[in-house]
């Protein structure tokens, strides 16, 4: 019976991760209405909303493990559909090997000689980049015994919408002084 209940829990887990990434996508093509990263979408709310889901996620896990999975898949899901395209480069925010078949292909494309957008190879390399100082330091936290790493995932999110919103609205505003010139 055991080993039927961890089938159940583990189909549950999969359900909730497949369904709360979509939903989460979803959402973000809703709400943010384009593929294209363009400063004047709401990315910061929607920034904010992912560290909530994040920790909430760590809240719910000691009482619903699927909850959790499905809060934290809904996040990267809204992550991940926020923009997919910057300059012709295709964003992919949440999976390494989508970013590295594209810088590695962008890479061989250069080593041929074809002109190759500097973008199409800076955008990748440095989400890369960020994918492995992420993956050091959460494994860091873990290895320290940091009981609740999603919190501080939570909080670096939260920070980071707020930062990106000020940050947004302060430069919406100069376009603006500007244009009325």
């Amino acid at each position: 019976m055991s080993a039927q209940k961890g089938l159940h829990q583990s189909l549950a887990n999969l359900v909730s991760a497949t369904l709360g990434f979509l939903a989460g996508a979803t959402s973000a093509g809703f709400f943010i209405h384009h593929p294209d990263l363009e400063i004047s979408r709401p990315y910061g709310r929607a920034i904010i909303l992912i560290g909530l889901c994040f920790g909430a996620s760590q809240c719910t896990l000691a009482v619903s493990p699927a909850g959790a999975i499905g809060l934290t898949a809904f996040g990267c899901g809204l992550q991940n559909a926020l923009a997919t395209h910057y300059k012709g480069t295709i964003l992919r925010t949440t999976h390494v090997t989508g970013l590295l078949t594209d810088l590695g292909s962008n890479l061989g494309l250069r080593l041929r000689g074809v002109d190759v957008n500097r973008w199409r190879i800076l955008v990748p390399l440095l989400l890369v980049l960020s994918f492995f100082t992420g993956a050091i330091a959460g494994s860091g936290l873990v290895l320290r015994g940091t009981r609740s790493p999603l919190l501080i995932l939570s909080g670096l999110y939260l920070a980071g919408g707020l930062g990106w919103s000020l940050l947004k609205h302060r430069l919406l505003q100069k376009l603006k002084r500007r244009r009325s010139l």
